[in-house]
């Protein structure tokens, strides 16, 4: 849904844009033509490495404890 959203948000701004709106900061325009919002894919995969060092970090805790 967020990446949706934000998908939604950077085409707005980006049409904005090119019809003659101001950009906010230097070289917006650039920047939103250049880079693509994160996709919901990208999310899911930082969410997986925090929860592996979540758990790795769980695992080292435990290992201490029963020593």
């Amino acid at each position: 849904m967020l990446h949706q959203r934000r998908r939604r948000n950077h085409a707005r701004r980006l049409a904005e844009l090119r019809s003659g709106a101001a950009e906010r900061f230097l070289e917006e325009r650039r920047a939103l033509e250049a880079y693509a919002p994160r996709s919901k894919r990208a999310e899911w995969a930082v969410f997986g490495l925090m929860l592996a060092l979540w758990l790795v970090l769980v695992a080292i805790k435990l290992s201490n404890a029963a020593v």
